[in-house]
């Protein structure tokens, strides 16, 4: 009953904003959202994304990086990889750069996150989001989007943390604090991993994790969304 309200509740803002929003961008994609629950993964487009940013309270903390790249017929389109910068008007703590090793002079000259959301929410409409721990992601997204255009944006994702460990429960095997870090599944699936931390690499990662679960679903030309969908 509860999941069911709240397709009802994403649907109807999603309608409310392909008819009523300011900004075209805005209005496309709330429009193109991906919100039949039974279309079928092989028919759907993906588009995998990774954000960098300062810290991890979207509330606070600002974006430094963002990645996607995408999926369609079970295929990586590499030619699709896109990656933007972001100059923030905070500091960039040296905790922060220990990680992902974005610093403030290199920054120096990108755009502001207002700058490029028309252009990144451009190359998301119409697809179905993947990240893994897609609760940064949405929150960050949906932080810039409020900050550009002072209204609440549904989203449809798959969060391939949340699918790898499932799998690992049904196969009973011991999950750890390191068992489900992007780097640790992409070994476990022998795939290699360019770089962590880096918003382009990490989207490539999680894109090459989502097929390898895919591959590992019986039957997966069958699946559709509902075996997947996050939020």
């Amino acid at each position: 009953m509860f999941n069911s309200v709240k397709r009802y509740l994403k649907r109807s803002q999603a309608e409310h904003l392909a008819e009523h929003a300011e900004s075209p961008w805005l209005r496309d994609y709330a429009a193109k959202l991906p919100l039949d629950r039974r279309a079928k993964l092989r028919d759907l487009r993906f588009v995998a994304i990774d954000i960098e940013t300062t810290g991890l309270d979207a509330r606070i903390h600002e974006i430094l990086s963002i990645g996607t790249v995408d999926i369609e017929g079970f295929q990586i389109r590499s030619e699709s990889a896109r990656q933007w910068w972001v100059k923030p008007r905070g500091r960039i703590e040296a905790q922060s750069v220990n990680i992902h090793g974005i610093t403030e002079s290199q920054l120096a000259n990108a755009p502001y996150i207002e700058e490029i959301v028309p252009e990144v929410m451009a190359h998301l409409s119409g697809a179905v989001l993947l990240a893994h721990n897609a609760l940064i992601e949405r929150d960050f997204l949906a932080a810039a989007i409020w900050q550009v255009e002072d209204v609440k944006v549904p989203f449809t994702m798959a969060d391939t943390l949340v699918l790898e460990r499932a799998k690992l429960f049904r196969q009973n095997i011991p999950i750890n604090r390191f068992a489900l870090q992007l780097d640790t599944v992409m070994q476990r699936y022998n795939l290699l991993q360019d770089r962590s931390h880096d918003a382009l690499s990490d989207a490539l990662g999680c894109a090459q994790v989502a097929l390898a679960l895919f591959a590992h679903t019986k039957m997966r030309s069958q699946l559709d969304l509902r075996a997947i969908q996050w939020c």
